[in-house]
């Protein structure tokens, strides 16, 4: 018998005489039952503002609900170009978030989505892209996707257009 995490297993002897010793094992089958989450998951927001000046920026993904998760919780993250193109205005660098076993759903925990914007010196105006939240791994609990799902990340151009008009003169 292996006990897991929670079991109480309890040794000892008892001697009758010196000829005869009783060695006995006590095990407890109680075993502590880790409680359950239930609870919805789902983006803070359905839109993220973001700027084209480069560097990492995110989304905040958040987990709403009651209880303890009992396992890990896996979410993946998934882009998908719009007018903002993965191949050169954007790239995603967070393509999970994981709630760990333990927390506590009351405290509303999030995850950030982390997204690197190219600042690719191009006047183009506003671009755009949107991030899905994948199918939800979580053994033991009762996690379902809430109502914002997705989230569309619009990169303000840092470009801007400039018209000079220069007066000239001519003399006849």
């Amino acid at each position: 018998y292996k006990p897991s995490s929670g079991s109480t297993v309890t040794t000892g002897w008892s001697a009758f005489d010196a000829a005869t010793a009783v060695i006995y094992i006590a095990v407890d089958l109680q075993q502590s039952v880790a409680s359950t989450g239930t609870g919805t998951v789902q983006f803070t927001a359905g839109t993220t503002s973001a700027t084209e000046t480069g560097g990492t920026q995110t989304a905040t993904v958040s987990l709403t609900g009651t209880g303890k998760l009992a396992q890990d919780v896996t979410i993946p993250i998934s882009a998908k170009d719009g007018t903002a193109a993965s191949s050169s205005d954007y790239s995603l660098t967070t393509t999970s978030v994981t709630f760990t076993a333990g927390t506590d759903l009351s405290t509303n925990p999030t995850k950030s989505v982390s997204f690197s914007v190219t600042n690719d010196k191009l006047l183009e105006g506003s671009e755009d892209f949107s991030l899905s939240l994948g199918s939800i791994t979580a053994p033991g609990d009762t996690i379902t996707a809430g109502s914002t799902t997705s989230n569309t990340v619009t990169i303000t151009d840092d470009e801007a257009a400039t018209l000079d008009i220069a007066a000239t003169s001519s003399v006849t």
